[in-house]
């Protein structure tokens, strides 16, 4: 008898499986970043949706200025279709080369701080330019020169 009990409880484990999916069904989005006609390298790529259902999607820029968005749910996977502003940060560190903190019980560490290095109306959201739509279908391939001032 036990054994057809969870021979039941395992049989409805099953069928309901097929029909869970991991997230929202999202599009794959790449792109480049350059500053001043350069690949800007390092740099966080946000896009944040403009109506209140989306999903944010965010990425690193390698050497060459490109990325591949990711999302909270999967990485690599893009966003879903829609408006997005998009944000684009590189903080840079700050050292006078011989201050440091001490910390109790270990070495010392540097004393610095770090500020942005992309201008405010590409880095901050409230001031953002920039704007991406990305469509269901197709290729979602964004290209965005930035400015130094």
């Amino acid at each position: 008898m036990r054994y057809l009990i969870i021979l039941g409880l395992l049989s409805a484990v099953f069928i309901s499986v097929p029909g869970c999916k991991k997230g929202p069904p999202v599009v794959p989005v790449t792109g480049m970043v350059t500053l001043g006609g350069e690949a800007l390298e390092g740099a966080n790529v946000n896009f944040t949706p403009i109506a209140e259902n989306g999903l944010e999607g965010f990425g690193k820029t390698d050497a060459s200025g490109k990325f591949i968005l990711s999302n909270q749910v999967e990485p690599d996977a893009g966003v879903l279709p829609g408006e997005y502003k998009v944000t684009v940060r590189k903080a840079i560190e700050k050292w006078d080369g011989k201050s440091y903190k001490e910390v109790p019980g270990g070495e010392p560490i540097k004393d610095s701080t770090a500020v942005e290095s992309i201008p405010r109306k590409y880095s901050s959201l409230s001031n953002t330019e920039l704007k991406a739509t990305v469509a269901k279908e197709g290729e979602n391939k964004f290209t965005f020169n930035l400015q130094k001032k």
